[in-house]
């Protein structure tokens, strides 16, 4: 037994979890970008022969022996055609939900001829269900045939209502999918990295944009959402109208993004305001609002036994979620969630670093879309990073003894402000370094005022969105206008710090390729200089 458990392990990808990730995220970028299998059967092959190459060196500089050599090839080639395969079958159920012409072009091998459509609009003539509102001027509807499309309106549409719409819809342009057909064998493409709205869309399942001309209410309701969607339909609704009859429509807003991260009522100024000021963190749900409710609902589940409590916790969590909607920083911060409530079960060991490569992995393999064309995919999981290596770093500190011994020599006469800023300060500096590499590759663009401003901003999200839940419970059951005037106060300091941060900003900003090419180095050099300095203490 001893010797066939051994010889699992030698086997098991989990032995290369560098290389898996490294591989698998690499063949979910090839598969997402081509979308055809093809070429990630090109980049498997190459990527082994280069992978095959490096171990020859590797193995002729240390002087290793031939069974070295072989017990590491097995190790690579398991390990990345593993990675391949469940990229490929990621990738593969993703496509055959969407369209059937993308998974048949997908296995395809024979050259691709799409044309790109003469007219970009084209009229759009039936009934629609309305499902949500995104934006100000912005619904997802869907048609009888099970299409969801965004609409374009400056009408105010029901939730849950069906109208007879005419509209110029503007469909996703195959021609844009298909990165192959503009394809060289550099990476210039990815480098430059210019926003495929198409993709995005696809990402999302919205089949394309429609610019409302007239609709007209239809009397019989044909079209019909599921039951569970017509649930969280109704308590979004709920919840929207209870906060508005407590603040203004301002602060109501900014209360309902910040409790279920729903920004359709935020003006577009507000939140570009939030976007630049580098603080729109706080009306996306993420895990220090599940953490919340597992908080919560630990104080009110108390007297119920260890395990029936977890599994209530565990649903009630899930159910939040499902609330919010199904943004990336919500599925993560859902991931990371149950599966530490699931290591509460078993008695183990909560370890960030395992469950965010967990989550990595099975969010790819939910949507593969999300590595490449998901920003907020990126900035979340790269902020968690940064937080973690401020945490290690911070922990290898105050094991050291010279530190010890001089933090007993010397006295701290403000324990407060250290406390802060351990609890508040350092994690979003870091977090701010985690993102910082995404930003100005991507955006090009970053605004440092905001680590300042999130100083002032991150110890008062739990007090306003606890706050505001309790005041909108208690207003609605009494007369008590007055309970609501802090996190009112609260609410508007919030918006006058976003204003500050833009008047007084100090932004870095870059715009040629090379110099974020070597920026974008310079920083990962920085990053795995720390990592392997932490590893090595």
């Amino acid at each position: 037994p001893k010797r066939f458990l051994h010889s699992y392990k030698s086997f098991s990808f989990l032995n290369q979890k560098p290389m898996f990730l490294a591989s698998f995220a690499l063949f979910t970028w090839v598969f997402t970008s081509f979308l055809r299998f093809k070429r990630g059967v090109i980049f498997f092959i190459g990527i082994f022969l280069l992978s095959l190459f490096i171990l020859l060196i590797i193995t002729g500089i240390k002087k290793k022996e031939k069974s070295f050599f072989f017990a590491k090839l097995k190790q690579i080639f398991l390990t990345q055609t593993l990675a391949f395969l469940l990229a490929s079958i990621a990738i593969s159920l993703s496509l055959l939900q969407k369209d059937q012409n993308l998974i048949s072009n997908f296995f395809s091998f024979s050259t691709l001829k799409i044309e790109t459509p003469k007219s970009a609009f084209t009229p759009f003539m039936e009934e629609v269900l309305v499902l949500e509102q995104t934006k100000p001027n912005t619904y997802i509807v869907q048609t009888q045939n099970g299409k969801e499309f965004f609409l374009k309106t400056k009408k105010i549409h029901h939730i849950g209502s069906n109208l007879r719409l005419g509209a110029s819809l503007k469909s996703i342009d195959s021609s844009k999918l298909y990165t192959e057909l503009s394809f060289s064998w550099g990476l210039e493409s990815f480098w430059t990295y210019q926003f495929n709205y198409d993709k995005w869309m696809l990402m999302k399942d919205i089949s394309g944009t429609l610019y409302e001309k007239f609709s007209l209410p239809t009397k019989q309701n044909e079209i019909q959402a599921s039951w569970l969607h017509q649930q969280l339909s109704t308590t979004r609704i709920r919840l929207k109208k209870a906060i508005q009859k407590v603040f203004h429509d301002k602060e109501a807003a900014l209360l309902l993004g910040m409790l279920i991260g729903d920004k359709s009522q935020l003006e577009t100024e507000a939140y570009q305001n939030f976007v630049t000021s580098g603080i729109v963190h706080i009306i996306a749900v993420s895990g220090g609002n599940l953490v919340m409710i597992v908080v919560f609902l630990s104080a009110i589940l108390f007297w119920i036994p260890f395990y029936i409590r977890n599994g209530l916790i565990i649903l009630g969590v899930i159910a939040f979620a499902l609330l919010c909607g199904g943004d990336s920083s919500v599925i993560r911060a859902l991931i990371m969630a149950v599966l530490s409530l699931f290591a509460l079960f078993r008695g183990r060991e909560i370890q960030i670093r395992r469950l965010l490569k967990y989550a990595f992995v099975l969010m790819l393999c939910y949507n593969p879309f999300f590595l490449t064309y998901d920003l907020g995919f990126l900035l979340s999981f790269w902020a968690i990073i940064g937080i973690i290596l401020v945490s290690e770093w911070w922990t290898k500190l105050q094991e050291e003894k010279a530190w010890k011994e001089k933090q007993k020599e010397k006295k701290i006469s403000i324990p407060f402000l250290v406390k802060f800023l351990k609890n508040y300060g350092l994690p979003t500096l870091w977090a701010t370094l985690g993102t910082l590499p995404i930003l100005l590759f991507f955006i090009g663009e970053t605004n440092l005022t905001g680590v300042i401003i999130n100083l002032l901003i991150v110890p008062l999200v739990p007090i306003i969105t606890i706050g505001g839940f309790c005041s909108v419970l208690l207003v609605s059951r009494t007369t008590w206008n007055w309970i609501a005037l802090p996190i009112n106060w609260l609410l508007n300091f919030v918006f006058r710090t976003a204003d500050l941060a833009n008047t007084w900003k100090f932004s870095i900003l870059i715009t040629t390729t090379w110099a974020k090419r070597a920026f974008l180095l310079l920083l990962i050099g920085i990053g795995t200089l720390i990592y392997k300095l932490i590893k090595k203490k």
